[in-house]
């Protein structure tokens, strides 16, 4: 079940004077969760529909087209016309309402947040844009088809799940808020917005399908650049410029752009439609072709050296080895592949529980040094999204209800960059796929992610004791603001796991530290061994099999911890892959384990 946190507040009608201020209200069957966007077409916000058990996103058109009644008729017309569209990548419309003054529509909730809060972490590699630019242009393609022009394709009105695919939204409303008006946009123009306007709609001419592929080469532009390629101080002027100068060659921003790749965008911004790309199947092809031509493999960053920097510290995604071609017994550095995670079946439960549902709650791994604290962090990131092959036969993945739309970050305190408070609240908004203010301080930081945060996202803490040791500028204040996003400011969807030697509480005390950050973490998981039964499990994926005898010396002294386990299991499989009858790889085995000795002490 998903009901939101305001559930007590279902059933409660906004009131007119109310109708600005919608959080715990309904509109219709809707109970309103949260804002999670605004602009000239209207405030979005994410709802729950508690019929359908699930989050919709509602769009509530300004004030003043709800005292139109030409607008509510056009409206409720288009809003159909919408609704039958039925495509991949267009973003659905659920459903429309009226209710007390106040006008609106329901569509899906995509929570990856938009193609604009992308482009501002960065550089988008060749495959992500063509990927968007097939989906995004396949959706356009169809509604071509169906007689429909969008005369809005901007970055923000293209939203993207966390997989990485596009839709398409806000059709038709750009031209139905502008028709009621009976007036143009705020540029004195015709319907778009100025940074990805064609130059006819920036002459009051009549829009046509090729007016989309323009404002799409862009985007394009873009996402491919890192920026718009005009800017003015005033709308007007933006608008001019589109109608009158040529863009900057995308290259001159971009040396390591594919040359077939800016072709592509120079002939979709053509002045005149006629000299552009006369289908979107047309130009999606060029595109294509395009990406397949010699080039660097990505494209260069175009932020702040600072951001770049940042981009090269978020962690790559979990390795996709499959689990058969791994060595059996790894032994050397945390376990970061989920097939070769072995037990912790009780902890992984209760941590899990934890992680469910909103609010999230907030979690401390604590154990002596190689006992495997790191090692699950990276377990509790990677099992429930892992691929087939990386697991073994009958490994469980279902811990999560709804696992591909958790976000989770890995902070390695170890790393010296992360002392800095501001690289560190840069890379948390870099992974997050939030954008990072300039400057990067606490209160914007907050702001940030008070906005932005719209999904379960878990923060892995490793080493925290590291950095209450080392890093001075990870004082009081900066603990404080993550303690408040915590437990009162994400809405419930941010949780912080953290692994230590000792308590949370502890280390606060013998840091000095008087902030409650410490004193949020309700459970505590405590590693020790191994039960029988995984130990057991962990000696058995040996390729061969052990004899009786030396199984049961293994899990004796090992005292069942995974690493002196992972130790002797490959000491034992050498011998027998090399055909060695002897009891050698025992003395061996011992020596290599010498250095964690103190395990299997701290056990007995």
């Amino acid at each position: 079940n998903h009901a939101p946190p305001q559930a007590e507040a279902a059933g409660r009608a906004p009131a007119k004077a109310q109708k600005r201020n919608l959080i715990g209200q309904t509109l219709g069957p809707y109970q309103i969760v949260e804002q999670i966007g605004a602009g000239g077409m209207g405030t979005v916000y994410k709802a729950y529909q508690r019929s359908m058990d699930r989050y919709v996103a509602i769009k509530v058109l300004p004030e003043h087209l709800s005292q139109d009644a030409q607008f509510l008729k056009r409206f409720q017309r288009e809003a159909k016309a919408i609704a039958r569209l039925e495509h991949a990548h267009i973003l659905p419309a659920h459903d429309y309402g009226e209710q007390a003054g106040i006008t609106y529509i329901v569509m899906r909730y995509v929570n990856g947040g938009t193609l604009r809060d992308r482009i501002a972490l960065g550089p988008l590699s060749i495959g992500e844009i063509v990927r968007i630019v097939e989906q995004v242009g396949g959706a356009l393609d169809y509604a071509h088809r169906q007689g429909l022009i969008h005369r809005d394709i901007k970055p923000g009105n293209i939203l993207l799940d966390v997989q990485g695919d596009a839709y398409l939204g806000d059709f038709g409303l750009a031209r139905m808020i502008a028709a009621s008006q009976h007036i143009t946009s705020g540029a004195g123009l015709a319907v778009g917005t100025p940074a990805y306007i064609s130059p006819e709609q920036g002459q009051g001419l009549k829009a046509d399908p090729r007016s989309d592929l323009y404002s799409l080469g862009v985007v394009l532009y873009e996402m491919a650049t890192g920026r718009v390629p005009y800017e003015a101080e005033t709308p007007i002027a933006l608008v001019l410029k589109h109608i009158n100068e040529p863009a900057p060659p995308p290259r001159a921003l971009n040396p390591n752009l594919p040359e077939a790749l800016e072709r592509v965008i120079v002939k979709a911004m053509a002045k005149d439609p006629a000299q552009r790309y006369q289908s979107v199947g047309e130009m999606v092809r060029d595109l294509s072709g395009a990406a397949s031509a010699p080039a660097a493999p990505t494209l260069p960053a175009q932020p702040a050296e600072a951001s770049t920097r940042l981009l090269d510290m978020v962690e790559p995604t979990t390795p996709r080895t499959p689990t058969d071609q791994l060595p059996p017994f790894l032994a050397g550095p945390p376990v970061i592949h989920p097939g070769r995670f072995f037990g912790r079946e009780r902890e992984l439960k209760r941590l899990f529980n934890l992680l469910k549902r909103p609010p999230l709650q907030n979690a401390a791994i604590i154990g002596p040094r190689r006992s495997g604290k790191t090692s699950l962090l990276h377990y509790l990131k990677t099992i429930t999204t892992a691929a087939p092959e990386q697991l073994r036969p009958g490994q469980r993945t279902d811990w999560l209800p709804q696992p591909e739309q958790y976000r989770w970050l890995f902070v390695d305190f170890q790393d010296p960059r992360f002392g800095s408070r501001e690289e560190l609240l840069r890379y948390i908004l870099l992974s997050l796929h939030l954008p990072p203010p300039d400057p990067c301080n606490l209160d914007r930081f907050l702001s940030v992610v008070r906005r932005g945060l719209q999904t379960p996202t878990v923060i892995l803490f490793d080493e925290i004791g590291v950095a209450l040791e080392r890093y001075p500028e990870l004082d009081n204040s900066f603990w404080e603001a993550l303690r408040s996003l915590a437990t009162n400011q994400a809405g419930g969807n941010l949780a912080f796991v953290l692994a230590s030697h000792s308590p949370p509480d502890q280390l606060a005390q013998q840091s000095r530290l008087g902030s409650p950050f410490f004193n949020i973490f309700g459970y505590v998981a405590a590693l020790g061994p191994l039960t029988d039964r995984e130990a057991l499990e962990l000696i058995t994926t040996s390729p061969m099999t052990f004899p009786e005898s030396d199984v049961e010396w293994i899990l004796t002294r090992s005292g069942r911890w995974p690493i002196l386990l992972q130790i002797l299991g490959r000491e034992r499989l050498v011998t027998l892959e090399e055909g060695d009858a002897s009891e050698a790889w025992r003395a061996e085995g011992l020596r290599q384990m010498e250095p964690f000795g103190y395990l299997v002490t701290s056990s007995l």
